[in-house]
């Protein structure tokens, strides 16, 4: 294996890039406590269409919803409306109390999943008070109790909820504990064990329905992170990409939400805690994002970003496949010397080298993605600059692998890597060049 080069040198000549940096925050965090008033906590947190609550009945535009714990005792819990792109600024639509069962739970709804199908929004509590997923009509403003559904649940909190309106199916888990599947009966259809799926002190759950990595799962965690025990900012806000083909396991994706978010108690570094999660378009910005909600100190806040890390398009070689890029070793934060970059099903391949680069729009002059057809490489593309040979690897079992440890250099935090794999595949037919491509990702480092 080809050693790499001087990470830190060849990481400081890269700049921050517009697309596919997952985990790159696309906004400022959002000051939910501020606008969210009368709570004792902010828990939950959706994003999808609803109607204003002058002409119920109608949808006007997306909201972001959030579910918040009782400021006392005596007063209900609450689901909040926020028109979170107002021209004047993010703004309180209206306040919901929740329905009573959900009352009898000391928190209140926890995550939130939104369907996009049906515009009816789901929260769940404390098992104790209720197994219930409780349905909120987005259009006409109002929860429904015909469309609650009373779950098999044997998790002791539906806290974490995740919902696939396609297959009609719920994803829920609390903590570090199975993640369970139910229909839209509630019937339990089965459980993935912690074991498996790898997430833990998940908070968050999100199906991706749409876009380019439709039919993953993830989940958002205040722990899970090697960093986490050391302290490092944003190793409590820990997003983990689950492959529900394979068991729900995790397929090594990975980062953490914005850092940058105070946590001033000191009892967890900068981030906070995860709270909920969501997935959704979002017209303001016109692509898919994540939002986050972080429990932090002195408020609780939403971070926007990007949950893309794909980039173009790969071309198959010998074995039939594309390349499928992935990563291990944790989430690529700065001082984590176990990060390492892989690309899989090349099983007829020899060698694969993986270059890095600053852009995804230009190389040396050259406009991206540029074919690679009339080089003898059908199909193929460099899809992001190939400025720096990062390394290389011999290919065992159609796996390849570079290690990539990255430097503890303050500077270079927020910095947008893009990489792309180059595989010499000997056996490939066909009197073209014998080298196939991966697609090119991209990642925020934190």
């Amino acid at each position: 294996m080809r050693k790499p080069l001087l990470l830190s040198a060849a990481l400081g000549l890269l700049l921050p890039q517009a697309a596919a940096q997952l985990g790159k925050p696309l906004d400022k965090p959002f000051n939910l406590q501020a606008i969210c008033n009368n709570n004792n906590g902010l828990l939950g947190i959706e994003f999808g269409p609803g109607a204003d609550p002058a002409k119920p009945g109608t949808l006007v535009k997306d909201y972001l919803w959030v579910s918040g714990r009782r400021a006392t005792s005596s007063s209900p819990h609450q689901l909040y409306q926020i028109d979170i792109h107002a021209k004047g600024g993010p703004k309180l639509v209206k306040a919901y109390n929740v329905p009573a069962a959900a009352n009898r739970s000391s928190w209140g709804l926890r995550d939130l999943a939104y369907d996009f199908t049906t515009n009816i929004l789901y929260g769940g509590t404390d098992t104790s008070a209720s197994k219930a997923l409780f349905a909120f009509d987005c259009k006409n403003l109002k929860w429904d109790q015909t469309k609650f559904i009373l779950t098999q649940t044997n998790l002791r909190t539906l806290r974490a909820i995740a919902v696939d309106p396609i297959h009609k199916r719920f994803y829920v888990t609390s903590w570090t504990t199975n993640i369970e599947v139910l229909d839209y009966t509630g019937k339990l259809l089965k459980a993935y064990p912690s074991s498996k799926h790898g997430a833990s002190s998940v908070y968050g759950l999100a199906y991706i329905e749409f876009g380019p990595q439709a039919g993953f799962l993830w989940s958002f965690g205040q722990g899970g992170s090697t960093g986490t025990s050391s302290k490092k900012p944003g190793s409590r806000v820990v997003l983990r990409q689950h492959d529900l083909t394979k068991g729900c396991a995790s397929t090594g994706v990975m980062t953490f939400s914005d850092p940058s978010i105070p946590y001033k108690s000191g009892a967890y570094p900068p981030g906070g805690i995860a709270g909920g999660l969501a997935y959704a378009m979002d017209r303001h910005y016109g692509r898919p994002v994540f939002w986050c909600l972080h429990q932090a100190s002195p408020n609780d806040m939403a971070a926007v970003l990007e949950p893309i890390w794909l980039t173009g398009t790969g071309c198959p070689g010998s074995s039939k496949t594309v390349p499928l890029p992935g990563m291990s070793g944790d989430a690529p934060y700065l001082g984590n010397a176990n990060w390492q970059l892989q690309v899989k099903g090349i099983t007829g391949a020899n060698t694969a080298f993986l270059w890095m680069g600053r852009s995804v729009q230009k190389w040396k002059g050259i406009p991206l993605p540029f074919d690679l057809s009339p080089y003898g490489m059908k199909g193929c593309a460099v899809n992001s600059s190939w400025d720096f040979l990062i390394g290389s690897s011999g290919v065992k079992a159609g796996i390849a692998v570079v290690k990539f440890p990255l430097p503890a250099t303050p500077a270079l935090h927020g910095l947008g890597l893009y990489w792309q794999w180059l595989i010499w595949d000997p056996k490939m037919g066909g009197g073209g060049l014998p080298f196939i491509t991966s697609p090119s990702c991209g990642a925020s480092l934190k």
